[in-house]
């Protein structure tokens, strides 16, 4: 099933170490079994979705520092909350740069184009 996972987006570095951090913890509650192993699962499944968060978070907060007016942000992948557990990553500059929301205000300020 992690091979099958992994197959469903070959580019996404979160997913492939996301998969195989819940395969070690599978392979070291498997014994365990029945509820506790769901639980187990749950767990840490709980606990990538926060760091991740946290993660995008930080990677916003850094990089929007080094936006100004007139700036763009261009990605080529999905950076957004469909790749990510929170607000993307360089989604995540954008969005704490204020270029989404300043941008419908029409002020002035850097912009955020993305294509998939």
């Amino acid at each position: 099933i992690c091979q099958e996972m992994a197959a469903t987006r070959p580019t996404a570095v979160n997913l492939f170490w996301a998969i195989e951090r819940m395969r070690r913890r599978f392979e070291a509650d498997q014994a365990r079994g029945g509820p506790a192993l769901r639980e187990g699962l749950l767990d840490e499944a709980r606990a990538i979705h926060e760091e991740d968060r946290h993660m995008c978070r930080a990677i916003g907060q850094h990089g929007a520092k080094l936006l100004h007016d007139e700036m763009g942000v261009l990605t080529h992948c999905n950076a957004g909350a469909l790749a990510t557990s929170g607000i993307g990553t360089a989604l995540a500059v954008a969005t704490l740069a204020g270029c989404c929301s300043a941008t419908e205000r029409g002020t002035s300020s850097p912009r955020s184009y993305s294509s998939p």
